[in-house]
């Protein structure tokens, strides 16, 4: 079960925010800076966006846990340069438009990937059990050398050693 914090609304001179009364920072942010900024910029939404500004904060910060504030507000203020007329975009689509921007942004790089040496042999342990390879040392060995090359040939890596228990209890000799 998780809780929500409990956020306190002060209104001062006319501006709410939120006192910390077990916030999180990302809330707080989010209340105190970006909320205010949506309302400048979105003038279409301030009222609503004003009248309940600690559920908004909330609402938020569940979609947008682990996006960087500067990430978003670089995006609202080209949002709003780009749309000067629309409503503030929903926590839904602030977190598409900021994972859209995050990943166009991110330079390209090769992933490899990692297989482990045990987790060759379990598929080859199945394998074995279905009889689609003889349940020979030679057989397997085979298949694992196959594996092995084919995880290489895709740019990956194999670690680990070998010794996966119920592979050598199906193995005849």
């Amino acid at each position: 079960m998780t809780t929500t914090p409990s956020c306190d609304v002060v209104q001062l001179s006319g501006v709410a925010r939120i006192e910390q009364s077990g916030s999180d920072n990302g809330t707080l942010f989010i209340a105190n800076e970006m909320i205010p900024m949506m309302a400048s910029l979105f003038i279409k939404s301030a009222n609503q966006l004003n009248s309940n500004i600690a559920g908004h904060a909330i609402a938020y910060r569940a979609m947008l846990r682990g996006i960087q504030a500067g990430l978003i507000l670089d995006l609202l203020v080209e949002l709003a340069e780009r749309e000067p007329d629309r409503f503030a975009p929903t926590p839904q689509e602030l977190k598409r438009l900021c994972l859209k921007n995050s990943a166009e942004a991110m330079p390209s790089v090769d992933r490899k990937f990692i297989a482990s040496m045990s987790s060759l042999e379990m598929q080859i342990c199945t394998k074995c059990l279905s009889g689609l390879i003889a349940k020979t040392q030679q057989a397997v060995d085979a298949e694992l050398n196959a594996m092995i090359e084919s995880v290489y040939a895709k740019g990956g890596e194999v670690v680990g050693s070998r010794g996966f228990a119920p592979l050598k209890s199906i193995i005849r000799g």
